[in-house]
């Protein structure tokens, strides 16, 4: 089989823009997934500080009822998020199976007489897995995760800079450390 360099744009301009509706529609659900997730640490201040000291059983009601809906919302947006992203994957990943066994098919005889049969099938089957990652599930995570931590880092510079500094210096070295073992392995 012949290596092709495939580039970004083109992956883009075939695999993600022609599923930008299912995409946009991911992306939007894990923001509103990712801000619901925050509501339960954000109840723990308002337990702390207003609930507790006060005996507010009034507050601790709302507050309750909040967590809840929150919980209720991050459940709801989590499973259309997988319905919606993990059916168009697997529509994807059927549709580069056929084109992959039907360029496969067009190949010489001496091509199949040089390779294994179990190679064969298992590069037909496992390559185009990958696309699951920009078409599913995996995309709409990875940018959850950075979303999340976008806020909590603006919430924790909020709250106290120098606090936040003393936090990230050692989760940048730990990184800066990590990097460098795991390129050595």
């Amino acid at each position: 089989m012949s290596k092709t360099k495939v580039s970004i744009g083109h992956v883009f301009k075939t695999i993600v823009w022609p599923r930008r509706k299912h995409l946009l529609i991911g992306l939007i659900l894990i923001i509103i997934s990712r801000l619901a997730g925050l509501v339960l640490p954000g109840a723990s201040k308002f337990l702390i500080d207003d609930v507790i000291p006060n005996s507010n059983m009034e507050m601790l009601k709302l507050l309750l009822m909040a967590v809840a809906a929150a919980i209720l919302v991050q459940a709801a947006t989590s499973f259309a998020l997988t319905q919606i992203l993990s059916v168009e994957a697997q529509n994807l990943i059927s549709q580069l199976r056929v084109k992959v066994q039907a360029h496969i098919i067009k190949l010489p005889v001496r091509f199949f007489d040089n390779t294994k049969t179990g190679e064969l099938v298992s590069r037909i089957m496992t390559d185009v897995e990958g696309v699951r990652n920009i078409v599913g599930t995996g995309l709409a995570q990875l940018f959850g995760g950075v979303l999340t931590s976008v806020i909590c880092l603006i919430l924790l510079i909020s709250i106290s800079p120098l606090m936040t500094v003393y936090v990230l210096v050692p989760v940048a070295v730990f990184g800066f450390i990590s990097l460098k073992a795991f390129g050595k392995i």
